[in-house]
């Protein structure tokens, strides 16, 4: 998923549903192969995971290296209505 101005992607998020290394190290490739490009030169890197987990310290140090920001969610469901809350980096 991407934000498009005037041509120029600016935000690609990817979305988890796990923190296991396998979805961990998907979405970082998925996110670096996604924002190659000259549309993708300044877009800021997001990916959107469980709030209930912690992301291991080594793949905390891949993200940080390659500037992807962590947006955590948490899902809930009250009367039938599934509703989504995010924490972390703030969106600008």
């Amino acid at each position: 998923m991407d934000g498009e101005r005037d041509g120029i992607v600016s935000d690609v998020f990817e979305v988890k549903t796990s923190v296991g290394r396998q979805s961990l190290y998907t979405a970082i490739g998925q996110i670096i192969t996604h924002t190659c490009g000259s549309r993708f030169s300044s877009a800021q890197r997001w990916l959107s995971l469980p709030a209930e987990n912690e992301i291991p310290a080594d793949i905390q140090s891949a993200m940080n290296q390659n500037n992807i920001k962590v947006l955590k969610y948490k899902l809930k469901t009250i009367k039938d209505k599934l509703y989504i809350s995010f924490s972390g980096s703030s969106l600008k």
